[in-house]
């Protein structure tokens, strides 16, 4: 097992795409490329760009150099990358040419993403120290505003090192890339590349024929990453069967219902799983044989450690709902600039989510940190988007739900009393939105009724909205 650092075979496939095929010979000379156009190699790097190609270089090689990596959302509004940029440090941003004029707002050096080239002779990878840090990834905070999750190369190697002995990964496969690099889990995908000598086909995005065709007759091809939702679109697609040699289809970033797992059995081979940010991606999962009992994520990733708590922290029973709390070498240290305490005595992460364990240790998600929403595989918090609405002219109060959705898993729904003489339709709605928040977040449902339900202390009944409006 190594740190990422090691000299595969420089003919080695790294990345694929459908019309490029680019080495590990390539891929150092990316590295080496990389360290001509970086001023300041101590501080950290932004990555804003629509190319994936070019970002898996540029986080690979980043890698490589021992430097630390911040991607950004190409789909974020201007003030999200202004917020991000400025928590995280940034002093370099990469980024597309239609970006470049971004320093009029953000005080960072602009680094036109043009000048990132492979160089003449390819570069050694650095001996970094294993405690150093690798990356900062935003996630969505009770607060309303993106959290800033750091992570080190010792974590990302101890969540790469689990992952490989649950999935059975080897040297030489290609990992099917659907998803988006400024998430965990489509930057897992690059590094366990770059610790076990496998390598990346990449789409740009997740093109349903494109998958299918793949997947069905690609043969080097032998694992994808899917979000339920993609998950259920594949297994619907006509006529779609994996090869013989395919392994895998590693499902993460929501709750997988139990319908769907039942269609999924005997066509798409499934690893159901459970992670965050904060845990480097899966840190639960279900293995290959998936003899999991029905409706259970599996057991934690040796040796991570799980158990679940109440409020205070004391752990409860096997069968008792509580707190998922997680400890060991792939759980993040804490939050950047946060003075939030999320971890409770003896180390133990409180994910805020809620589950339950049988005797055997498998996992039963309940709720995923009870308000925030999953929809299509991205997490939203509805304390974000009610802010948003309320700032617009004609919206005197919302709140925002989710609901359940057999294609996105839940449906981000506004909730809102209207202003006195205003009349609102989802598609008005969306459209101001459109300025303030990435698409995602933006409501797919409108719901506009005369009062919110609230609590004695002014607090959205939530619950009972979901109940009123839920399946109608």
């Amino acid at each position: 097992m190594n740190t990422g650092t090691t000299i595969f075979d420089p003919a080695a496939i790294f990345l694929k795409t459908g019309e490029k095929t680019l080495s590990y010979h390539d891929l150092y000379c990316h590295a080496a490329g990389l360290k001509l156009i970086i001023a300041d190699p101590g501080s950290p790097i932004g990555v804003l760009t629509k190319n994936k190609e070019t970002a898996i270089l540029l986080i690979a090689s980043a890698w490589l150099n021992g430097l630390t990596v911040v991607p950004l959302s190409a789909s974020a509004s201007v003030s999200e990358l202004e917020y991000q940029v400025s928590l995280s440090g940034i002093q370099t941003l990469i980024c597309d040419t239609g970006y470049t004029d971004i320093h009029e707002i953000i005080d960072v050096q602009i680094v036109d993403i043009n000048r990132f080239v492979a160089a003449t002779s390819p570069a050694k990878p650095t001996t970094a120290g294993d405690d150093m840090l690798f990356g900062i990834f935003f996630t969505s905070g009770t607060s309303g505003k993106p959290k800033a999750v750091p992570l080190k190369r010792r974590q990302m190697i101890s969540a790469a090192r689990s992952t490989a002995i649950n999935n059975q990964l080897n040297p030489g496969d290609l990992w099917l890339h659907c998803l988006p690099l400024h998430h965990i889990g489509g930057v897992s995908i690059i590094l366990r590349s770059l610790i076990y000598g496998s390598g990346v086909y990449s789409l740009e995005g997740f093109d349903l024929a494109c998958t299918a065709d793949l997947l069905s007759s690609r043969r080097d091809v032998k694992a994808v990453s899917l979000v339920p939702t993609q998950l259920s679109r594949l297994i619907e697609y006509p006529d779609f069967k994996p090869h013989d040699e395919f392994r895998f289809a590693l499902i993460g970033g929501g709750r997988v219902p139990d319908s769907l797992r039942k269609k999924a059995a005997g066509l798409v081979p499934s690893v159901f799983s459970y992670g965050m940010t904060e845990t480097c991606a899966q840190i639960v999962a279900t293995g290959i044989d998936n003899t999991a009992p029905s409706g259970s994520t599996g057991r934690v990733l040796a040796p991570n450690e799980m158990i679940i708590c109440d409020e205070r922290g004391m752990q409860l029973d096997h069968g008792q709902t509580g707190l998922i709390c997680l400890r060991g070498p792939q759980v993040f240290d804490g939050y950047l600039d946060e003075n939030e305490n999320t971890f409770f005595p003896g180390g133990w992460f409180n994910t805020g989510d809620y589950g339950c364990t049988d005797s055997m240790e498998n996992l039963f998600l309940e709720s995923r940190r009870e308000d925030r929403i999953v929809t299509g595989g991205e997490n939203v918090d509805p304390v974000e988007v009610e802010m948003a609405l309320l700032q617009l002219s004609g919206v005197s109060d919302a709140a925002v739900i989710g609901l359940a959705d057999d294609e996105w898993g839940q449906l981000v729904t506004a909730v809102i009393v209207a202003a006195p003489g205003i009349t609102y339709s989802l598609n008005t709605l969306r459209a101001e939105l459109k300025s303030q928040l990435t698409d995602y977040k933006i409501p797919r449902r409108l719901e506009v009724i005369d009062e919110l339900p609230k609590t004695a202390l002014g607090k959205v009944k939530k619950r009972e909205l979901i109940s009123r409006f839920d399946r109608i």
